[in-house]
């Protein structure tokens, strides 16, 4: 399949971005009326997973697409991961 090199770079990219990425899912199928639905799945230990779908007329905008939609999410993942850490280590410090 010509497509797989493409998918397969989603996927580095994606474990690149998210190093806690367990198992990265991509689905693509052709639905009706020419349209394109994709569906890229991440999941990661300790949290729930990520799922982003997208549908086009176009196999590599419908991905492109699914993939900023993911990426995007992570970044929020990543960012509030961040901020919840220094929070956390300030209300132990206060019980002990």
């Amino acid at each position: 399949m010509k497509y797989k090199s493409t998918i397969e770079n989603i996927k580095q990219h994606i474990k690149l971005v998210y190093p806690d990425a367990k198992d990265v899912t991509v689905r693509v199928k052709k639905v009706r009326k020419g349209k394109v639905d994709s569906l890229i799945k991440v999941t990661a230990p300790q949290s729930k997973p990520i799922v982003a779908r997208k549908r086009d007329s176009n196999f590599h905008l419908s991905l492109e697409k699914t993939e900023a939609a993911i990426l995007k999410q992570i970044e929020k993942r990543k960012s509030k991961k961040q901020r919840s850490s220094p929070l956390k280590q300030l209300q132990l410090r206060q019980c002990a």
